[in-house]
């Protein structure tokens, strides 16, 4: 048998080991490369983890904006209601009190009130007996305009009295 050289060694070296070792050095090379690619996506999904979570914060705040919104919506449809029933009250109240007003006699003792019932019940006679000694058409016309003039539904703060006077026309 023969010595081992350092040649013989290297030769060995060079022809069975060093291609073993190259090939373990480019295995490894390529593991450490999908290692990093692989650590680069758990970074973004990392990212796309945290942006989700972000998104869906933004999402809940949307919301109690809008829970937020729509209760201020429906307190506000509430007082709405309640200022419409209010006007609806002060007015029934004012044309109560204008009736009222309207129906007592005037303290001025001749009743020459605007507003004084016998002046009104006195124009609305002279207009009729006016309309009488027209001919038809024109007493037509005339009876007509006092009618409407003079309707109960035109008259929501004397009612009761253009219903009256409604009648006798």
């Amino acid at each position: 048998m023969q010595p081992i050289t350092l040649s013989d060694v290297s030769d060995v070296l060079d022809q069975h080991l060093l291609p073993k070792l190259e090939r373990v050095l480019h295995a490894a090379q390529f593991k450490a490369q999908r290692a990093v690619k692989e650590l680069a996506v758990s970074e973004d999904e990392t990212a796309v983890v945290a942006s989700r979570e972000d998104t869906l914060a933004d999402l809940a705040s949307a919301y109690a904006e809008m829970e937020a919104m729509q209760s201020t919506l429906a307190d506000s449809a509430i007082y709405v209601r309640y200022l419409r029933k209010k006007v609806l009250e002060l007015e029934l109240q004012n044309s109560r009190q204008a009736a009222q007003s309207a129906s007592q006699p005037s303290k001025g003792g001749d009743g020459a009130g605007v507003l004084c019932l016998n002046n009104i019940r006195k124009q609305i006679t002279a207009a009729v007996q006016e309309a009488y000694s027209c001919d038809e058409d024109e007493k037509r016309k005339k009876l007509r305009q006092l009618q409407l003039r003079w309707h109960p539904d035109k008259n929501p703060v004397l009612t009761e009295f253009a219903t009256e006077d409604a009648r006798h026309m």
